[in-house]
């Protein structure tokens, strides 16, 4: 089925190589994203819909932007990266899905916000991140831990990763507990306490030329045990796909051996305004 996934699977698929790229650099581009969801089917097969995921990148000396996330930079060299990072969770159950979610609350998708840490070298690179609910919709913190190595063939990049990831207790029992009132016979009351994830993955990028690229990234995982024995869920797996393209504007600078002192100093401006309905 396609819908929101596990943020552990999302995010890690959704990664595209930007960060090597000079400061003011943009991109805009989109990509089709489907996966495996965790809860039960819904009712109508035709509201199993593609998400398709509009991106905007920009790689600033203090902020950037990801697509679904963004921040600021604490600090930065070309092997360390300390951020401030906010990102989206899309994780969500509408009740109406399904008529067994009938006197369920709708668990919503929120803004998580926190610190990030990347660590580049010759043997890979460690991305980690704890996250905390900026909105108090889900209240829970989460934290996140990834490994990735860049293999480049040219104008492909191949990047596998492994990743461990953590939803405390408050944050796993938003979205796959049942709560006293939420209870009956076939959908017992259930509290599951903290859990952890692990998923492996490979992430994809074709250089068409330098300012065009298009990506396919493909991502596994498990699920923790106190997950899976949720009245809630179907599924003891997960996994995501995602893939699109993205043009990338340049630097207000164009590419040169020697920049003059006096145009070292020149500020550019962009503004950008983005609109997305409800859904899809």
């Amino acid at each position: 089925m396609f819908a929101p996934l596990p943020a552990l699977a999302q995010y890690e698929v959704a990664e595209i190589p930007f960060f090597n790229t000079p400061s003011g650099t943009a991109a805009l581009g989109g990509g089709i994203r489907l996966g495996q969801d965790l809860y039960f089917a819904p009712d109508n097969e035709d509201t199993r819909q593609i998400d398709l995921v509009p991106l905007y990148l920009y790689n600033g000396k203090y902020i950037f932007f990801r697509g679904t996330a963004g921040g600021v930079h604490l600090y930065r060299n070309d092997n360390l990266q300390i951020n401030l990072l906010g990102r989206y969770r899309f994780q969500k159950l509408d009740p109406t899905r399904n008529a067994f979610y009938d006197g369920i609350d709708k668990r919503r998708q929120s803004l998580d916000g926190g610190v990030e840490m990347r660590l580049r070298g010759k043997w890979g690179g460690i991305n980690a991140n704890y996250l905390t609910d900026t909105l108090n919709r889900h209240k829970g913190d989460s934290a996140e831990v990834t490994y990735r190595y860049q293999i480049d063939r040219g104008k492909l990049t191949l990047s596998p990763f492994i990743t461990f990831g953590w939803n405390n207790d408050t944050l796993t029992n938003y979205y796959f507990g049942v709560s006293e009132a939420e209870a009956r016979p076939d959908r017992p009351e259930y509290t599951p306490g903290e859990s952890n994830w692990v998923g492996f993955g490979l992430n994809t990028t074709w250089w068409v030329s330098s300012r065009i690229q298009f990506f396919a990234n493909l991502g596994f995982g498990g699920v923790d045990t106190v997950v899976s024995d949720s009245p809630l869920v179907e599924e003891d797996t997960q996994s995501s796909f995602f893939v699109g393209g993205t043009y990338i504007f340049g630097n207000a600078l164009e590419p040169t051996d020697y920049i003059t002192p006096e145009r070292k100093s020149e500020w550019a401006w962009r503004v950008n305004y983005g609109y997305q309905a409800d859904g899809n």
